[in-house]
């Protein structure tokens, strides 16, 4: 498998960043650090297993850069200086096993509540959002610089946390994408207006941070190529954005597409890039390969991406970088298994969307592998080899089988039907 993986697990460039391989950990939200947006031994050892896994970049989840931007409870941020100690603490783990890390810089603008900020929505207008509910305040055009500035220091702190790179979170229907979308862009401003206009936000979050973080540390923008709302972005303009973005200084796209209220269509099996099971594999490379059809700058690419596809993709030139977000909780030594040319051991993930995207108030899990969450444990070598017997072959028993064999034991198992899974079997049917 290696060997046709060439292209996929070859460096790669961003800026003037080197990554081992083209493999991206894309930020996924985890919800593992405190109330207050501290970093925890519980979240540096999770994203610390991703890069011992052998993943050419980690890029953290959506991180608070303003007290009124915070999405959730327990999302990281990093709106002060007293932040900085712990989020180094998570890029030195990270780096220790060679993979480069990112933060993406995050507000929410719209897409949130007073509950969660303790303070009033804001948007780039006053329109509300259909999931969160809400009537946003409208932002001055003084408050609007305000938030560049801490977009921008949000940067420098990433830089002197020992970070390589930042994102700029401008999709899913956060506050920068809220400014590129005439949806929700209705401002007379200098914010506002034809599709220059609306992306005079982000141009300035760019300029404002590479005079605080210098010429050589990368800018990665995340962007929709389309809202998948009426009335939303859609490709045209975001091509044009990708093209102002560009000559503003970055140094990265990140495609994606949808926002909240594209999960209220029944007929969108993708809303935020999310693909649920019966999605097709690859489904937001077209919109990936339109974007860079304009820029010379990489763009990064996801949507249930598997190793042979990611390759097809960069031989094509629809990318440059392939993100595997669901994969990499599944197993985050899929890396690795591809460089010692061991695919058939990688564990899969199953796109059920239930302990991932659906667990994200209470902590994410896996429903395939019972480590997320839990990386500090370790499975430790046992002092004394037992045989241990277990009786019956559905999925909890066949973990803890696993779990024992790796710690040493000799296991049998037992299952008196034909075939193990449990009653997953019958649940295969539909």
């Amino acid at each position: 498998m290696a060997s046709t993986l060439n292209r996929l697990l070859s460096p790669g460039t961003i800026g003037c960043l080197k990554l081992r391989n083209r493999i991206v950990l894309p930020p996924m939200v985890r919800s593992y650090a405190t109330p207050d947006g501290m970093v925890t031994r519980k979240m540096v050892d999770h994203y610390a297993a991703r890069a011992k896994g052998g993943v050419g970049m980690v890029m953290i989840e959506a991180t608070s850069v303003h007290p009124s931007g915070k999405g959730w409870h327990q999302g990281v941020v990093i709106d002060h200086d007293k932040y900085i100690p712990g989020l180094n603490d998570l890029t030195e783990a990270v780096k220790s096993w060679g993979s480069r890390i990112a933060v993406q810089l995050h507000h929410a603008g719209r897409q949130t509540s007073s509950v969660i900020t303790g303070m009033p929505i804001v948007a780039p207008s006053t329109v509300p959002c259909r999931v969160m509910g809400g009537l946003p305040r409208e932002l001055t055009t003084a408050e609007v610089g305000e938030l560049v500035e801490a977009f921008a220091q949000a940067a420098r702190r990433a830089k002197a946390a020992g970070f390589d790179a930042v994102e700029v979170h401008g999709a899913h229907g956060y506050l920068v994408g809220q400014f590129f979308s005439p949806n929700t862009n209705r401002r007379t401003d200098k914010y506002g207006g034809d599709v220059n206009g609306r992306t005079t936000f982000a141009v300035e979050i760019i300029r404002r941070t590479r005079e605080l973080v210098g010429p050589n540390f990368p800018i990665i923008v995340r962007m929709n190529a389309t809202d998948l709302v009426a009335g939303g972005l859609e490709l045209d303009e975001s091509q044009q954005i990708a093209r102002i973005l560009q000559a503003a200084g970055a140094d990265a796209l990140n495609i994606s597409v949808g926002t909240y209220e594209a999960r209220l269509n029944p007929d969108n099996g993708s809303a935020m890039g999310i693909a649920a099971m019966y999605v097709p594999r690859g489904h937001l490379v077209a919109y990936a390969a339109q974007i860079k059809s304009q820029v010379k700058i990489p763009v990064i690419t996801v949507g249930s991406i598997t190793p042979a596809m990611g390759e097809e993709i960069l031989k094509q030139g629809k990318a440059d970088f392939i993100a595997m977000g669901r994969q990499l909780l599944a197993d985050p030594e899929l890396p690795n298994k591809l460089m010692r040319n061991d695919p058939a051991s990688i564990r899969p993930c199953i796109r059920c969307n239930e302990f991932c995207s659906g667990k994200v108030p209470t902590g994410v899990r896996c429903s395939v592998n019972a480590e997320v969450g839990f990386e500090s444990y370790g499975l430790k070598p046992v002092f004394k080899q037992k045989k241990v017997l277990i009786v019956g072959g559905g999925p909890a028993a066949m973990e803890a089988a696993r779990v024992a064999a790796i710690r040493g034991h000799k296991v049998v198992l037992y299952e008196k039907n034909s075939q193990l899974g449990g009653h997953l079997v019958e649940g295969t049917v539909p």
